[in-house]
């Protein structure tokens, strides 16, 4: 177990401390170098600046994790991500300005950043998808958290405005059985479009499309994490999104519990896990907030749905008896607490309840 915070004072300098962290935890680092490849050119678009690191790591079980990331001051990271020149607030609809992520199965250094061996791809397009943090400052000093839990590594970045969160989280599942694989990652962005979801209806305070969606892959969120295993022979990513859809074309799907709850809780789809987790909570007899694992289930191929395992030191929570950073101790554990965006977004009345979503980590037992 290992936690560290501190400042960051931009997005490369960002990558550079998750760099440090990572190899002080035993990570090997296979590259960090400048990297100016980018994909879109639109008028008003210029690639900016951008550097990539990759690294590995063989989890408690011998599985081997590669992943890749790359930080860039403005440009389009992902192979085609959403190629049309929309822009919302000022920014393409695909530009970030922060860090990308995803994983591999492997490591070349003559292979772009985003397709490395067993990388994840887009359905038959065979184009990048990933996952990815945006709207990281360029200036000024912000405060960074990164964690370590087993074999989960969960960073975590305050951008501006104060007290508004994104996040990275990867590593290998902490498995339900034996199972071949289990390397996983997501992040607070899709790679498809991710200016556009969080800038979607910004008034300064607002991003009424923005939510982080664990390991969603469908028509509207394509690429915002993935896991790696084989099972009924199929070995892939695997996400939590549309089975059998033009863009994920895979037959086999995730299901997640601990992902933002269905906008209205009494419909149909609302009456599940997910929103009993953020309705019910804090708890009434004692006025804590639960602590819920974040369950992963995937279809198999006999139609039935297998769990799998979950993320350590990772657990989704209702935020709203809490402050951004708070700490919050269950015996020996103290846990870390902060909003999926931001608590102060406006979307707090009980049938939209996006406001509340937080995840705790895991920092000290």
């Amino acid at each position: 177990m290992s936690y560290l915070s501190g400042t960051y004072s931009g997005m490369h300098d960002f990558l550079d401390k998750i760099r440090s962290f990572l190899f002080s935890n035993g990570w090997s680092v296979n590259s960090w170098i400048a990297d100016e490849q980018g994909y879109e050119s639109w008028t008003g678009l210029t690639y900016v600046g951008a550097k990539r690191l990759h690294v590995q790591k063989q989890a408690a079980d011998n599985t081997w994790m590669y992943f890749n990331l790359k930080s860039v001051t403005r440009g389009v990271i992902f192979e085609d991500r959403y190629p049309n020149n929309y822009t919302q607030n000022g920014r393409y609809y695909a530009e970030i300005r922060g860090i990308g992520i995803n994983g591999s199965t492997g490591y070349s250094a003559g292979s772009s950043w985003d397709k490395q061996p067993g990388a994840p791809v887009a359905g038959a397009t065979g184009k990048s998808i990933g996952a990815c943090v945006t709207e990281i400052p360029t200036s000024g000093v912000n405060n960074y958290y990164a964690f370590q839990n087993g074999d989960t590594v969960m960073i975590v970045a305050e951008i501006l405005p104060s007290g508004t969160f994104m996040f990275l989280c990867f590593g290998c599942l902490k498995k339900a059985g034996v199972i071949t694989g289990g390397q996983f990652y997501f992040a607070s962005c899709d790679s498809y479009f991710p200016s556009f979801n969080y800038h979607f209806g910004y008034n300064g305070t607002t991003r009424n499309n923005h939510r982080t969606q664990i390991f969603a892959h469908n028509l509207t969120n394509e690429g915002a994490g993935g896991i790696y295993f084989n099972a009924d022979s199929s070995a892939d990513w695997r996400h939590n999104g549309k089975e059998g859809s033009a863009i994920t074309d895979k037959a086999y799907y995730l299901r997640v519990a601990g992902n933002a709850p269905y906008n209205n809780p009494n419909a149909e789809g609302g009456r599940h896990f997910n929103n009993f987790c953020y309705t019910r909570c804090p708890n009434h007899f004692n006025g804590v907030s639960v602590l819920s694992p974040i369950y992963i289930f995937t279809k198999r191929a006999d139609g039935r749905f297998s769990y799998i395992g979950r993320p350590d030191g990772v657990r989704a929570i209702n935020i709203s008896a809490y402050s951004p950073a708070e700490e919050m101790s269950i015996e020996s554990d103290v846990w870390k607490i902060f909003p999926a965006l931001t608590k102060q977004d406006e979307r707090a009345e009980i049938t939209n309840l996006y406001s509340y979503i937080g995840f705790a980590f895991l920092k000290s037992s």
